[in-house]
């Protein structure tokens, strides 16, 4: 036992290096990739507390890499690892924060993190109090009217500053399809940007609105002119027009059989035409308050004139991708009456608009309605053709 001791050193270590090598042939130590494992926020309170709001939405996550040996790697999986990123102290902003990553086995070492670190935004929460655009939607039953709406609605909307910062317009719409009396409807407040869309990361205190609407009852009525000297005054007056639509309070409206002007001398209207003012009882209103009354011995006609627009005058809209599209129909003519003022009322072709909607149509032919508007006051009496043959073609990827 006291002799040959090199040998023996040499031999304890041989049995050292054997054991570790048969180790490590039975169970060998390596690499595992565990894939987009969520990464959790921490002190998310610490957010709240200082009035701040967390925009990232959507779930972070990370790929982990592990190293260990077989056995202890067989024995893990993404419920083993937790991955988080302290948001303690974070400032409004963006903010790159690194990835902690903890596993719940010692024997195993965390190698790589892929993210490492990730970008969080972080804003300030703010209030701020803003009146309500009030829009309707639908049509009192017929004969009816909406009267003016006092648009003193305010909310208190609420969110991050960036967002807030971001609104265009906050509207609530209420429905006054089929009314005939006036209601309170409740229209639920919505904020939009400046491209019309919806936003939807804010709150509103309140978040729908009761708002009195006033439906007032409409009727034609005769137009009774009024003149000082009747008796002296020898030719019939003409009065254009000889009726006006006006609105007001159904029990009101229910009694009025007439609208008197104001009292006008014979020398006014004879061979001469006059602007008369009508005598309105309280409540009541011209539907067209931009409605001129002349009164004349003379005769007082509409003029009508025509307009021709050829097919490149016509704006063509929501036109489908990828299509070439072409007017086939001649040149379109539209006839307007303009009435009788007395400062001539003078329309040019810049007054039109006209618009053919291609909206969801695909390869072939079509006969469209064309949608014509006026910007002055005028009525318009012709559109000819009625409608527009206009022909779309696939361009195809080589055209």
């Amino acid at each position: 036992m006291k002799r040959n001791t090199m040998l023996k050193l040499i031999s304890v270590l041989f049995a050292v290096f054997l054991w570790a090598f048969v180790r490590s042939e039975v169970d060998p130590e390596r690499n595992e990739v565990l894939r987009n494992i969520p990464v959790h926020y921490e002190n998310l309170a610490s957010i709240k507390d200082r009035n701040y709001v967390l925009l990232s939405n959507a779930q972070l996550k990370t790929d982990v890499t592990i190293y260990a040996k077989s056995s202890d790697l067989a024995r893990m999986n993404a419920d083993n690892i937790t991955a988080t990123v302290d948001l303690n102290g974070v400032l409004p902003g963006e903010s790159s924060l690194p990835v902690k990553v903890i596993v719940d086995n010692t024997a195993v070492r965390v190698v790589e993190k892929n993210p490492a670190r990730v970008m969080v935004r972080v804003d300030e929460m703010v209030s701020s109090q803003v009146p309500v655009e009030l829009k309707t939607t639908g049509d009192p039953k017929e004969g009816f009217i909406l009267g003016a709406i006092k648009e003193t609605q305010e909310v208190t909307v609420s969110g991050p500053s960036t967002v807030v910062k971001s609104i265009d317009a906050i509207r609530a719409v209420l429905n006054i399809d089929g009314l005939d009396e006036s209601a309170v409807k409740s229209g639920k407040v919505a904020a939009f940007d400046s491209a019309g869309n919806v936003i939807n990361s804010v709150t509103f205190e309140p978040e729908v609105v009761d708002v009195e609407v006033p439906i007032q009852k409409t009727k034609n009525v005769p137009i009774k002119l009024v003149v000082r000297d009747e008796a002296s005054l020898m030719q019939t007056v003409n009065l254009e027009p000889s009726s006006v639509m006006v609105r007001g309070d159904a029990k009101i409206i229910d009694q009025l059989q007439e609208i008197v002007t104001e009292p006008v001398n014979s020398s006014e209207v004879v061979d001469q035409v006059k602007k008369v003012t009508l005598q309105l009882p309280e409540g009541v209103q011209p539907v067209n308050q931009d409605l001129e009354i002349l009164a004349s011995t003379n005769v007082i006609a509409n003029t009508s004139e025509s307009f021709t627009f050829k097919p490149e005058n016509i704006e063509l809209k929501n036109v489908p991708k990828n299509m070439e599209v072409k007017v086939l129909s001649p040149n379109l003519s539209v006839t307007v009456e303009k009435p009788y003022s007395l400062e001539p009322l003078e329309v040019i072709r810049n007054d039109f608009t006209i618009e053919l909607d291609l909206q969801n149509l695909k390869e072939g032919k079509y006969e469209l309605e064309p949608a014509v508007e006026v910007a002055k006051r005028v009525d318009i009496k012709a559109v000819h053709p009625a409608k527009i043959v206009v022909e779309l073609k696939d361009k195809g990827i080589f055209r």
